[in-house]
């Protein structure tokens, strides 16, 4: 067997024993968060995502269903999202919640969009109360001023007050952050200028979240282990915080756009008026044609003669006239009669 064949096999023998730790150590973490999560009947919880595209979104969507998740490979070329995704019905067993998650494509908050687009998605789904909102910002990508630009739209949209109680930021791709760091990179944000003002509309704080690494996965580099572990005390924070007694957040229908809030009978009212103006020129054109082909049919009185009986047409047929005297009658004659 060639070394390259050996270091294959190798890495897929390691990569199978370190799969086999984590499942371990999922149990074992699982079987403590049921001791912890006694209650007899499940609960439901809805989940708003939301965030610029590489923010994070679809794998904390993926992470929230299974920990386990292996994040996918970096790369340069964006897949653009047109409608929104929702995953519904997701048992968690070991905390007796089901989940659904509804996560926004970027287009939806860009500042060049109509946010109702949101209320319509949502009502689309079938899913407007939700009791966690989550905007997503990478730590690969820092403090992106666009990413916090659409937070305040989506913020302004829903108005502060509504939103407020629902809403938290999570900063992902921090599964290798320690303790240390991620104080450091929340007293980063917290400090930032332009994060400021948005501060305020965080009830639910700040959190973090991450996946397995690709490249670690790949290979088969046994920091995985210690990712998982903190990749699952992320997930169970933020799970804590989504079964909490927190009100739901409405998204309610969109309001009709006041072009076309009008009643049936002035529609139909305007509609008639437009046909008229249309028609009205023509059908006075055809009318007063009509009627004067009609007037020209009839026979006329003694007394409404025609202009041409007033001046009768010169006998031009005879053949005492010359052809130029009888071209120049004729001109004359037309002339009287115009």
């Amino acid at each position: 067997m060639s070394t390259i064949s050996q270091s294959a096999v190798d890495i897929q023998t390691k990569r199978a024993e370190i799969q086999a730790d984590i499942k371990q150590i999922l149990a074992e973490f699982e079987e403590v968060t049921q001791q912890n999560h006694d209650q007899q009947h499940s609960i439901s919880r809805n989940i708003l995502l939301v965030g610029l595209s590489k923010s994070g979104k679809t794998t904390l969507r993926h992470v929230l269903t299974d920990p386990q998740y292996v994040a996918e490979e970096l790369s340069l070329q964006t897949i653009v999202q047109t409608v929104a995704t929702c995953d519904r019905n997701i048992h968690l067993a070991s905390m007796n919640v089901t989940l659904n998650i509804v996560e926004l494509p970027e287009h939806m908050i860009s500042e060049n969009r109509n946010l109702t687009e949101i209320n319509l998605e949502c009502s689309r789904l079938g899913i407007q109360d939700f009791h966690i909102v989550c905007f997503c910002i990478s730590f690969d990508t820092g403090i992106n001023t666009r990413a916090l630009q659409s937070f305040q739209r989506f913020a302004n949209h829903f108005s502060e007050q509504q939103v407020k109680q629902n809403l938290c930021i999570i900063i992902t791709g921090c599964e290798s952050k320690d303790d240390t760091q991620r104080d450091r990179l929340r007293q980063e944000l917290i400090n930032d200028i332009e994060f400021r003002p948005i501060s305020r509309h965080l009830a639910r704080g700040i959190h973090f979240s991450g996946a397995l690494n690709h490249d670690d996965w790949k290979r088969a580099n046994t920091a995985l282990i210690d990712q998982f572990e903190t990749i699952y005390n992320y997930r169970k924070s933020l799970l804590d915080l989504i079964v909490s007694d927190i009100e739901c957040f409405h998204v309610p229908e969109p309001e009709p756009h006041p072009s076309t809030s009008f009643s049936k009978n002035a529609s139909s009212n305007s509609l008639q008026s437009d046909i008229l103006s249309l028609t009205q020129p023509k059908s006075s054109h055809i009318g007063q044609f009509d009627a004067h082909r009609t007037a020209s049919s009839q026979p006329h009185s003694q007394n409404q003669q025609l202009e041409a009986t007033t001046y009768p047409m010169p006998d031009v047929y005879t053949t005492l006239l010359p052809k130029d005297r009888k071209c120049k009658l004729i001109s004359r004659w037309f002339r009287r009669c115009a």
